[in-house]
């Protein structure tokens, strides 16, 4: 019997991107946390832009912040 515990052993380019992610231990798969981290440094070069954009706008400076701190929580 195999254990639950263990990433599926089919690809990721061979399964669907949802079924994927709905497996026990699919937040470890390497291509998913490269994702992760694209779509934290996408949004934090948004969030860059747009606080240089307005001259340091405090709400900007918050919400970047706040994405960071994400960030971290989800790499620890």
């Amino acid at each position: 019997m195999a254990d639950s515990a263990e990433p599926p052993s089919v690809p990721l380019t061979e399964q669907s991107f949802f079924s994927t992610l709905l497996t026990p231990g699919s937040s470890l798969h390497p291509t998913l946390l490269l994702l992760l981290d694209a779509a934290f440094l996408a949004l934090f070069l948004v969030f860059l832009s747009l606080a240089i954009i307005t001259r340091g706008n405090v709400h900007l400076i918050v919400l970047m912040s706040i994405e960071i701190a994400l960030w971290g929580s989800v790499k620890w």
